[in-house]
This record gives structure tokens, sequence and C-alpha cells, in this order.
């Protein structure tokens, strides 16, 4: 397993190779590890609770000055002697006109490469006019990154975190945590034409290091973070990642956000009608609780709506596009949604009478029924994503299946797809016992047999797991 250490020694590599042609060599490296959403997903675009941790695949990023103007740079993810260069001229590439890149013919940059030219572009627009001035005088920067970008959501996260933090050090730029979560989220917006939240942001940069392991509790209102948890001894937290993924998630998950802020529209609407003014705040769905949901708004939320339908009605959202010919899913987004801020609020509630330094004289039996509640409300949001949406995969549905399966006496609590449920992304809850080890390892290797590819496993929270590091 990769971590920090070796992604630095290949980013310097990289950066000094460079450096003995530009006479001048004074790298800032950082690393930022990969984020894991635990509980909660979607409901982070609601304003509902979500809970986060972090695993230890770190990717690594480093920066030094160069005085051509140009801006240079490697994906040091395989050895040096392998590693894709590429170079454009910084000016074309702040003013948006690049031209084709200097030490490669290809027209398209890779995903990589990408990425970083999205990065020096947001830090371009925010920063001042003398760190703008200094960018056009060029940089080198190189890249590690073992998190499976195409797989993975913890990748871009943690990539541009590393990259952010390189450049407000380089540029000695003092920054405040919030104002680069917003950096790095516009990033991942501006990257993927997508959503991107604050919140996960956070968590690549304030993640705890462990053992043990750390839960981070948000209330997404726009950012809170609550506090951390930590995890119990008698508990583990893994991230499992494979390959089979649904790829029609994206989109699906796209139009699940959209219907939930029509649902949030009409309820706000409603609120209205009956002379109760907003308080000068947003309206988030993540403040209905799921009781006065079920009982006043439910049945007023249509199961479909076409997009003009709702526009004619309701007006335009301030923060979503509407497709007119589409028809939405209003009332099962909306479930989905306030349903998973419960789940996560239970969950951590859960967690928070389980912790170290909770009473620890309750007996083993009642720690147990705690731990199984723990596990139920992950599988309910998996069967939320599975059934109320059609997310998740059949490799996810497989593993989630049998790592749960009661009828072996050693099963996992609970475990759910992360996210947006594309089933890339798989989190467990396991009892810490060798023969919860035991099981897991078996339905890995069943896995690997059925699907014929690798699972791969991390335990979250561990060492290597701490937020965005220097050097």
């Amino acid at each position: 397993m990769m971590h920090g250490a070796d992604g630095k020694t290949l980013v310097l590599s990289a950066l000094s190779a460079q450096a003995a042609a530009q006479n001048n060599f004074e790298a800032v490296v950082a690393s930022a590890p990969a984020r894991l959403d635990v509980s909660g997903g979607m409901a982070v675009y609601a304003g509902g609770v979500v809970a986060q941790s972090s695993f230890s695949l770190r990717a690594t990023a480093g920066v030094a000055p160069r005085a051509d103007g140009s801006l240079w740079m490697a994906d040091c993810t395989m050895p040096f002697t392998q590693a894709a260069q590429i170079a454009f001229d910084m000016q074309a590439v702040l003013s948006g006109a690049l031209e084709p890149p200097i030490t490669n013919n290809a027209c398209e940059p890779p995903a990589w490469a990408k990425l970083i030219l999205t990065t020096v572009l947001e830090f371009n627009r925010v920063a001042a006019t003398p760190t703008a001035a200094a960018l056009r005088r060029g940089l080198s920067i190189s890249v590690h990154n073992p998190i499976d970008a195409g797989r993975s959501p913890a990748s871009a996260s943690a990539m541009a975190a590393a990259l952010v933090q390189c450049l407000c050090l380089h540029f000695e730029i003092s920054a405040g945590v919030i104002e680069k979560a917003h950096l790095i989220a516009s990033i991942q917006r501006s990257l993927r034409g997508g959503r991107s939240h604050a919140v996960d942001a956070l968590t690549v940069l304030c993640a705890h290091d462990g053992p043990p392991t750390h839960l981070l509790r948000y209330r997404s209102q726009p950012h809170e973070l609550l506090g951390q948890i930590p995890l119990s001894h008698e508990l583990q937290l893994l991230a499992i990642e494979i390959e089979q993924t649904n790829a029609a998630a994206p989109s699906t998950a796209e139009s699940v956000l959209t219907a939930g802020a029509m649902g949030a529209q009409i309820i706000e609407t409603i609120y209205r009608d009956l002379g109760h003014e907003p308080a000068g705040r947003p309206f988030y769905l993540g403040n209905i609780s799921p009781g006065l949901y079920k009982r006043y708004f439910r049945a007023l939320l249509p199961r479909r709506l076409r997009g003009r339908d709702f526009t004619r009605t309701y007006g335009p959202l301030p923060q979503d596009s509407i497709e007119a010919d589409y028809v939405y899913h209003v009332r099962a987004a909306v479930d989905h949604l306030i349903g998973e801020s419960e789940y996560a609020e239970n969950f951590l509630q859960a967690m928070e009478e389980l912790a170290p330094n909770s009473d620890e004289r309750t007996p083993g039996a009642a720690r147990r029924v705690n731990a199984q509640r723990a596990g139920r409300l992950l599988l309910a949001s998996q069967h939320s994503y599975r059934l109320r949406l059609g997310l998740s995969s059949p490799a996810a549905d497989w593993l989630i299946a049998r790592l749960t399966d009661t009828q072996v006496v050693h099963c996992a609590y609970g475990a759910r797809v992360t996210d947006m449920g594309d089933g890339g992304l798989v989190v467990a809850l396991l009892p810490h016992t060798a023969g919860a080890t035991d099981h897991l390892l078996g339905v890995i290797s069943d896995y690997g047999r059925h699907f014929g590819s690798a699972a791969r496993v991390y335990r979250a929270g561990e060492k290597h797991c701490g937020g965005t590091l220097l050097g």
C-alpha cells in the first residue's frame, strides 16, 4: 500500500530533474488522504447530517518555481522513468487560449493534467494581483495519485487539496480552512461540470490521523463541522474499492438532487402559503424531521413531475438547471434525502454511545445491540440507494449481501455504497474480531473469483489518514 512518503519521493525526483535545467530548486510538497463517505451521502446537498472519514491512500503534489513562463507537469504515479510529462505556456493557460502541449503532441490533456490546469486557473481567479503576476513566471508541478480517479470519488478532492496547500505555501498566502475548502470544491465543479461540496474538502483537510479511527460529524448548512467521534476499539470501519460500477450513476444522481431541490421548493411554497415566511436563511430539507415530513408533506409532493411543469408552477431553481422534458421523481428523491440525514444522525449517535470515552461499563450485549443498530442504518441507506433510486451496482450488491449474511456468525454489522451511489466504493462496519476478519477475507477472495477482478480493502482512520500535510 502506498502512503504519502512514497509519493513524496517520486514527486521530488521529478521536480529535481526539472530544477537542474532551471538552476533553482525550492520545492513545496503536500499530501491529502482519500475521503470516505460513511453515512449521509447525498444529504450533504440537502443541509443534512453526514458522517465522513478518510483512508490511507494519499494524493501527493509538489510545486517548484520556474523562470521561463511555462507550466511543466508530471504524473509520477508510475516510476519517474515512465512518468507522463506535459508542458504549456503559462500565459496561454491563464488566458484560456491553450496551444498544443510543448512536450507532447496530444491535443487533449489527460485527466491528471486537466486537474492541475483547472487548479491553476481557479487559484489564479481568486489570487491577489501580485500572486497572479508571480504565477505567470511559471511553475513545475508533479503529482502522485494512487487513488483511482476513474472509480473513486475520493481522488479529485484529495489531489486538489494537496495542490491548493502547495500553492498557498509557495506563494505565501495565508488562507483559512474554509477558504481552501471552497476553492477545492470550486476546482472539482469546474473539472467535472457537476456538484462538489465544501464538506468533502473539509474532510481531506481536517481528518484526524489514527488510530483510533475518527468520524467527522457535519451539518451541511452549509458546512458546519460539529466534531469528531473516535471509533470504538470493538469495531472496524473499512473502505472497499471495486472495479464494477454503475455507468448511469452520475446522471441518475444529478437528477435525484435536482428532484430533491424541486421538492424543497414545493415544501417551502407550502410553508409560505400557510403564512410562515423563511427566517432570512436558505430552506433545507435536512431541517424537516421524518415524522413531520411523512405526516404533512409527503402526500403533497408529486411522484413524477416534468421539468417544464415545475418551472411554470414554482419558477426556476436558484442553483439547479432543470431539463424541460425530463420527468423527475420528486417524492422518491425527497424520501431518500430526508432518510439519509436521519440515518446519519442515528448512526453517529450509536457511535457516540460506543466511543472509547463513553461509559464502557455498559454490558457487552447492550453494546452489541448498539453496533447492530448502526449496521442496520447503513443497510437502510443501501436499500434506499438500490430500491428507491436504482443506484448501486450488481457487484456492490453482491459484496454487501455476503458481508452482512446473518447466517455467518461473524458477519459485518452493515455496509453501503458511498457518495452518489455508483457502487465503486463500499463502506463496511465490522466487529474487530479475528472471526470477522476471516469472514471478510473469504468474501473478498470469492469476489475476485466471481467478478474476475480484485477488491481492495483499506481500514479507515488508521495511520497515514490525517488531513492535508506538508512535506
